[in-house]
């Protein structure tokens, strides 16, 4: 089976259905569907790999490309988290585990910095931790 992109897709990827149902992707409609309504899905959602296309979707959301790092964008991922692919997940997981590690090395460095300014009355110079 085949379905057409969209980036107001009709359906999602249900990823803790997995073991459930032996490994099989199950989609799910993101909303009510009527008769005659097209079955699509975020390509994103299901690819991290490179992929760098124009949009054609024509939704009032297009993002106007798809890439494959679209999953970074945080609008992204608040949007299908709980929704993709489970190797997309985990690399969003991954980027904000690794986000949040950079910014706990800031604030370090912020400390330091704050501790040499009032130890030493002198600018504090800013290195990569």
């Amino acid at each position: 089976m085949f379905m057409n992109h969209s980036c107001e897709p009709t359906c999602w990827f249900e990823p803790d259905e997995l073991n459930r149902h032996d490994g099989v992707v199950v989609m799910t409609a993101t909303r009510d569907l009527s008769p005659g309504d097209e079955l699509t899905f975020d390509y994103a959602t299901s690819e991290d790999v490179e992929q760098n296309w124009k949009c054609l979707c024509g939704s009032a959301t297009c993002r106007g490309r798809v890439t494959g790092d679209d999953w970074k964008d945080p609008a992204f991922q608040a949007k299908y988290r709980g929704h993709c692919m489970p190797h997309v997940e985990v690399s969003y997981k991954n980027l904000a585990r690794q986000s949040h590690q950079r910014f706990l090395r800031s604030q370090i460095a912020v400390s330091i910095c704050q501790l040499d300014i009032h130890a030493l009355g002198r600018q504090c110079i800013f290195h990569n931790l």
